[in-house]
């Protein structure tokens, strides 16, 4: 690989959240250095190819799970790839064995900044790009390197008191009860954040919850929201309006566990008749089976689905509603207004509806979901009007705006 100069940026995120995009727009920008992550889909490489051995029926699943690693827009030569804490940790995940997939990732974390910081020595003078969690070693070792830091959720501190009251105020629902970040990965972030020349965050809440820590931190920070896949939701059909004589068909996108909010939605619709309101969850179940029992006839569930399947499920919705208890950004919103769909969210995350897309939640609580639900189904015209203002406000979070942001802030910091 060539040094190209100080405006080359390595980005690096041992798992994948929207650190392909990051690198996509500074691949675009001609500035990319380099994109280290554990797991990129390279047909032609190991264990990608063991696919073509198969029999058809693991050969499909396997191409379902490797598709939500596959960025062709990419250049692969410019991908580094290393380690297998990550393949571990989802293995754990998917066993049911939460406890040591977090340690996994613990691990695994640190294991990758080693690497990354081994790799960036020596190797000439670009920026790093790197996330929460995994940078510690990196930015230590950085050697006058800039520095910026990509924070994808809330403060910690911020994260571990939301956890409390969801656990006081509800505490039959909650899968895992006790689970807390720890001290020591606080004071790791801290570290982080500190040597850091600049903090990113997706969103005011993210950007607040790390002020109320520090506010020596404020001149750090900017927030930078993330941007959904044009490649997938850029071309959708014309949005249908929705029939006083049909239900409402409402949707969330996720984790399906109680910091989501999703127990306020469920019970919300408990309240809302089968000729009213249906409810589709996408994600992976992580609700207490007794709790969620007695609502599961009113709800259709469908497991975690490749990136590629979410266009066709949410064009057969009309409204995404998201009542978190706390976001780093909201990915899963821009997605949904630029399917065509109007929004229900909670301030906890990036501000993506406004007054003409749909409702802003002043309450977390299963009455304030609720009354956003039962506006939608009484005014079919103001959620159609929503519903076609949807894709417009959707453009506020287009790729290119991302791409630009990046450039604007790199034009800045470099």
């Amino acid at each position: 690989m060539s040094v190209r100069g100080t405006d080359d940026v390595l980005v690096f995120h041992p798992g994948t959240q929207h650190s392909w995009q990051t690198a996509l727009a500074l691949q675009h920008l001609g500035r990319l250095r380099v994109y280290a992550t554990s797991i990129f889909e390279k047909a032609d490489a190991w264990p990608y190819r063991a696919v073509r051995y198969l029999p058809e029926g693991l050969a499909a699943k396997a191409r379902s799970e490797f598709a939500r690693f596959s960025h062709p827009a990419i250049d692969p030569d410019k991908v580094l790839t290393f380690g297998w804490h990550e393949w571990a940790e989802r293995v754990a995940r998917r066993a049911g064995l939460d406890g040591l997939a977090r340690e996994i990732d613990r691990i695994g974390n640190a294991a990758f900044g080693r690497r990354v910081a081994k790799f960036a020595a020596g190797q000439g003078d670009f920026a790093l790009w790197g996330y929460n969690g995994s940078s510690l070693c990196s930015f230590r070792a950085a050697s006058g390197r800039k520095t910026i830091y990509d924070r994808t959720t809330p403060s910690l501190r911020k994260v571990n008191a939301a956890i409390d009251e969801i656990e006081e105020r509800f505490p039959q629902w909650i899968a895992e009860p006790g689970q807390r970040y720890s001290q020591q990965r606080i004071d790791l972030e801290d570290e982080e954040q500190a040597l850091a020349d600049v903090i990113v965050t997706g969103s005011e809440f993210a950007r607040d919850s790390v002020i109320a820590d520090d506010p020596a931190l404020t001149g750090k920070l900017r927030v930078l929201p993330y941007c959904y896949d044009e490649a997938l939701f850029g071309q959708l059909p014309e949005v249908i309006g929705v029939g006083r004589d049909e239900p409402v068909r409402f949707l969330f996108v996720g984790g399906i566990s109680a910091r989501k909010g999703v127990h306020l939605l469920i019970e919300a619709l408990a309240g809302l008749t089968d000729s009213a309101a249906t409810l589709t969850l996408v994600g992976r179940m992580d609700l207490p089976e007794a709790a969620f029992a007695p609502f599961a006839n009113r709800v259709t569930h469908i497991p975690a689905v490749p990136r590629s399947a979410i266009p066709a499920i949410m064009r057969q919705h009309h409204a995404f509603v998201f009542p978190s208890f706390y976001e780093g950004g909201g990915i899963a919103l821009y997605e949904a207004l630029a399917s065509g769909l109007a929004l229900i969210q909670t301030p906890n995350a990036s501000h993506a509806v406004d007054g003409g897309t749909g409702i802003m939640l002043d309450c977390l609580d299963v009455e304030s979901v609720r009354d956003a639900m039962l506006r939608v189904v009484d005014d079919r015209d103001l959620l159609n009007g929503w519903r076609e203002a949807a894709p417009k406000r959707a453009e506020a979070f287009t790729f290119t705006r991302y791409r630009d942001g990046i450039a604007s802030l790199l034009d800045e910091v470099l």
